[in-house]
């Protein structure tokens, strides 16, 4: 049986606490510094608070500081480290590799505890494998590194900046002692099974929702290039939202061809529809390119629609996927609220129909008091991305990949515009031939007010959000003032009905009722449990065998050399009662207390009080109903009502304390059968956390660079390399490349801005390796040497002569032009379906 996790995003300490409550397993989060989300930070002290709220639900606590760092900044990440390590957090996502895990072997004998100094300490040569050490050492005469490292005593999780995409990656991260790696968002189910069988001791984490990169993540330096904010660093501009001209080498516009069928302005209402989500009108389905004969001038080309793999949770878990992950740590609460409901229930309902398979990963129910639905949070629309593509990008996936109208919202399909009223009040004239005032005379409003009315199964209320797409492609919005009796709807801004038309499909990106909904509370995670109370008479006769006298030693760690309490042992017993407490979960936690009392027979019957006092847990996490308690009483005891609650509120904050300790998946026990336990409180040394399986695999493989002012980077297929003087580094190969900004590679006389698994070629209709694609008829410029030509048979045909042939593989370069000038040309490496973004040639 395999835990699935529900990792859900926190841009702050509420979110991370309503994720929690609307069920998440597990949630990752902002360190003050040295995160891929700048502004997204939190305070030590606020993640601490989380770290409380968390841990007795089970739920885990990732930090994210995943940024590549410089040499100056290391004693600061290791003291941050050191304080994230006294909360405890439970694991930190990180993309640095000088950041070494616990059980690295590039670590020291004794790595750091949270009570070692802070400065990061330096390794001799003889601590690395022998494969490593020509790329770790740049002054081999005194046998030092150069560069110092960080050691974490937390578990580290590779983050999706290192660029895990294949078999060797993975291993690799296993090898070095990473406890579980962040798969590209490019991979296919193949591509993800493939790696679980082979390395099927690394849990793989997936994303499943959320704003996708177009470039694979770790690889993209643009905004690096064009405004001095790295990627790697959390200071991504989103170079890839921008608006750019599609230009070929004459500088002349790019136009969508009126026989593409590709790029059509919509795509199917099947392929727009979210499971579970709102009914979306036949007539009214998401844009996902350009209308034919458009001239390709300031479209968002580069940007992609938002992931949804909602219907695929199933056979990502079959694939070997055990963490889903929501992207999201700059989106409000509403949308972690919704989105996090939204996959709880989907993955409960896989879990609940195999339970044999698959269980839950964190403790308690979460009780939602509304409808989840994606559709009604940010949202560019929704693709699967590469999910389904096996190993070819050319395969096109349900949906498009890329929303080249606009980078933001559109939000859910409403319908369209039945008619519009643009007309003002009518003239005197007019008004005075009627002698019956109008209903809008009589309510005091000019008659025939500007309005409109929608074709639509969607209610519409007063302050909703709307938007659509103008003719030439462009996205305006609007909110609605009021919604009469009749349907008909008056925006804010009158003017803009100059611009609707009859038949034009809407998008409501603000939901008002929805939003006021979500702001109030929404959610309450419980976890239940069932009572057993016994008194001195029924233990005495208990022939169970008990733990050693050690109440806090879970079950299966019992010595060999346990014997069960002797007779002699429970006859010096004293009178009283024992209070057990037990999650039902599928891996129980059980407390128990026995209180010394007199055994003082009641005259009227106890056991309806007894249960109300049981049952009174409405100021902690647990639930529990009268049918989850169990008396096992020789008499009608009596037992004052005050009496009662002090023991269940002993007893239930031990069992919060012990659930806080116990890591979910462990069978837990506090000795429910000792009669010696004392009512003290836990013991100190019990509530420090159980440390994770550290991994002793010795690294052979780890893909590591070293430059010369510099320390340790990934080496991401001799692509990730940094240096901050443009210094000439040695990779693995022994090739020499040229980083002149801090992170670009010198490649093929072009630095590569961008690595792109997605390609505007098969995205306008000119994949050359697609059998199903037509080659437009189109005259594709061609270079200088070569003839233009007019196609309009397929690529693979026999019917294309050579010249054609070779015409269609060899289209004309093409470059994404910014509004300041600049040209970025395009390189397209069909073999292995990649498009790469370069610099503007000097």
């Amino acid at each position: 049986m395999r835990a699935i996790e529900l990792l859900s995003p926190a841009r702050n300490l509420e979110c991370g606490m309503e994720a929690i409550r609307h069920g998440a397993d597990a949630v990752y989060i902002g360190a003050p510094r040295f995160g891929a989300r700048a502004a997204a930070g939190n305070s030590v002290e606020d993640i601490a608070r989380l770290v409380e709220f968390a841990h007795p639900f089970g739920v885990r606590i990732y930090v994210t500081l995943n940024t590549l760092l410089h040499d100056d900044e290391l004693p600061a990440a290791q003291a941050l480290i050191n304080e994230l390590a006294a909360i405890p957090v439970d694991a930190l996502i990180v993309q640095d590799p000088r950041i070494l895990p616990p059980s690295s072997p590039l670590s020291p004998s004794s790595p750091l505890s949270p009570s070692s100094p802070l400065s990061p300490s330096t390794v001799s040569a003889s601590s690395f494998p022998s494969s490593l050490s020509f790329l770790l050492f740049s002054s081999p005469h005194d046998g030092q590194v150069a560069h110092k490292f960080v050691h974490s005593p937390l578990p580290l999780h590779s983050s999706t900046q290192m660029d895990n995409r294949t078999v060797e990656d993975v291993r690799a991260r296993l090898a070095a002692g990473y406890q579980q790696a962040v798969l590209a968002r490019e991979l296919s189910l193949e591509e993800i099974r493939a790696i679980h069988a082979a390395v099927p001791e690394m849990p793989l984490e997936v994303f499943i929702h959320g704003a996708l990169c177009v470039s694979y993540s770790g690889r993209c330096y643009a905004s690096e290039y064009c405004f001095n904010r790295s990627a790697n660093r959390g200071e991504c501009a989103q170079f890839c939202r921008l608006p750019f001209d599609l230009v070929d080498a004459e500088g002349n516009i790019v136009t969508i061809p009126s026989s593409c069928a590709v790029t059509g302005s919509s795509l199917a209402p099947s392929s727009c529809a979210v499971p579970g989500g709102s009914p979306v009108p036949s007539s009214c389905a998401v844009p996902g390119g350009l209308s034919a004969g458009l001239p390709l001038r300031q479209r968002h080309l580069l940007s992609l629609r938002d992931m949804n793999r909602a219907a695929d949770l199933e056979a990502l878990m079959d694939a070997g996927a055990s963490s889903f992950k929501i992207e999201g740590r700059l989106k409000d609460v509403s949308y972690v609220k919704n989105i996090t409901a939204y996959y709880r229930q989907r993955i409960d309902a896989i879990i609940a129909r195999r339970p044999g398979d698959f269980c839950r990963a964190s403790r308690g129910i979460s009780t939602i008091s509304f409808t989840p639905d994606p559709q009604k949070s940010f949202n560019r629309g929704f693709t699967d991305y590469f999910l389904h593509t096996g190993t070819s990008a050319a395969t096109p996936p349900s949906a498009p990949l890329h929303q080249h109208l606009t980078p933001k919202s559109l939000g859910e399909p409403i319908g369209t515009v039945k008619d519009i009223t643009r007309a003002t009040a009518p003239s005197d004239s007019v008004r005075r031939k009627s002698a019956v005032p109008s209903v809008s005379a009589r309510r005091g409003l000019p008659a025939a007010s500007p309005s409109f009315t929608l074709s639509s199964p969607l209610p519409i209320a007063n302050g909703d959000g709307l938007c659509f797409f103008t003719p030439d492609g462009h996205l305006q919005g609007f909110r609605i003032n009021r919604v009469d009796e009749q349907g008909r709807l008056y925006p804010a801004d009158p003017s803009i009905l100059n611009t609707l038309r009859r038949g034009m499909p809407l998008f409501r990106n603000l939901d008002a009722a929805f939003e006021r909904q979500l702001a109030r509370s929404t959610a309450e995670r419980r976890i239940p449990v069932r009572w057993l109370m016994d008194d001195s008479i029924a233990l005495s006769s208990d022939t169970q065998p008990s733990p050693a006298n050690n109440r806090h030693t879970p079950v299966e760690k019992r010595p060999a050399d346990f014997q069960p309490n002797s007779a002699t042992t429970t006859e010096k017993r004293p009178t009283g009662f024992r209070l057990t407490l037990t999650t039902v979960e599928t891996h129980p936690v059980t407390v128990s207390r026995f209180f010394p009392h007199p055994l003082e027979p009641a005259r009227t019957p106890q056991k309806d009080n007894t249960c109300r006092q049981l049952l009174r847990l409405g100021e902690t996490i647990f639930s529990a109903t009268e049918a989850d308690i169990t008396l096992r009483l020789a008499d009608n005891w009596f037992i004052p009502a005050s009496t009662l609650a002090d023991w269940r509120r002993e007893v239930t904050e031990d069992l919060r304390q012990s659930c806080s300790i116990c890591q979910f998946g462990d069978t837990f026990s506090v000795d429910p059968h000792d009669d010696t336990l004392s009512a003290g409180p836990l013991d100190a040394a019990v509530t420090e956390r159980r440390r994770f399986h550290r991994l002793e695999e010795s690294t052979s493989n780890c893909a590591m660079v070293q430059s010369s002012n510099r320390a340790l980077v990934q080496l991401s297929n001799g692509a990730t390399i940094q240096s901050s003087n443009g210094a000439t580094i040695q990779s693995s190969n022994g090739s020499m490349v040229q980083s002149s900004n801090g992170e670009i590679v010198q490649s093929s006389n072009r630095e590569i801005l961008m690595t792109c698994r997605y390609c505007l070629r098969h995205a306008l209709g000119f994949c050359t390796r697609e059998p199903g694609s037509q080659i437009v008829s189109h005259p594709i410029p061609m270079p200088s040497h070569r003839r233009e030509a007019s196609l309009t048979s397929h690529c693979r045909e026999a019917s294309l002569t050579s010249h054609r042939r070779e015409a269609a593989l060899t289209p004309s370069p093409w470059f994404l032009r910014l509004s300041d000038g600049r040209r970025f040309p395009l390189r397209f490496d069909c073999k292995n379906c990649l498009m790469y973004v370069l610099a503007p040639s000097t």
